[in-house]
C-alpha cells in the first residue's frame, strides 16, 4: 500500500486482540488487497466493496469501523437495545409483580405515601 489509512494501526492491533493471530493476519492481508483494487479507505465505501467482492471482511470491518467510531451504529440501535433491557428486566421480576411492571416502567418506584404519615401536619 502506497499510503495506510489512518486508521490501519488500529485496525490490526484490533484484530489482533479479537482473532486468532492467523485469522488476524489473513484479514489485514484482505483488507489491504480490498483498498488496494478499490482505491478508496473511506470505511463506508469500502464496506460497501467488501459486500461485494470479500463477504467474508464485513463482519470483521463492521467491528472496527463500529467500536472505533469511523461509522455510525445503525438507526434504531438504541431503543432496539432499551427495549430489549426492559423486557429482560419484566422477565426477572417474580411472577406475581409481573403485571404491575409490564404496565409502567416507573410503576414500581412511584409509590403514593398514605395520609397518614403526615403526622399531623397541616398544609
Amino acid at each position: 500500500m502506497p499510503t495506510p489509512p489512518s486508521w490501519w494501526s488500529d485496525l490490526a492491533a484490533h484484530l489482533a486482540e479479537h482473532l486468532h493471530p492467523i485469522h488476524a493476519a489473513d484479514v489485514v492481508a484482505t483488507t489491504a488487497r480490498l483498498i488496494l483494487t478499490t482505491t478508496t479507505s473511506e470505511p463506508r465505501t469500502l464496506l460497501a466493496h467488501a459486500q461485494n467482492d470479500t463477504p467474508e471482511l464485513v463482519g470483521a470491518l463492521i467491528d472496527f469501523f463500529r467500536t472505533h467510531g469511523h461509522l455510525d451504529p445503525p438507526p434504531g440501535l438504541a431503543d432496539l437495545r432499551a427495549a430489549a433491557r426492559r423486557a429482560r428486566r419484566i422477565e426477572a421480576t417474580p411472577a406475581l409483580l409481573r403485571p404491575r411492571s409490564a404496565d409502567s416502567p416507573t410503576s414500581c418506584c412511584s409509590v403514593s405515601r398514605p395520609s397518614s404519615w403526615d403526622y399531623g401536619r397541616t398544609s
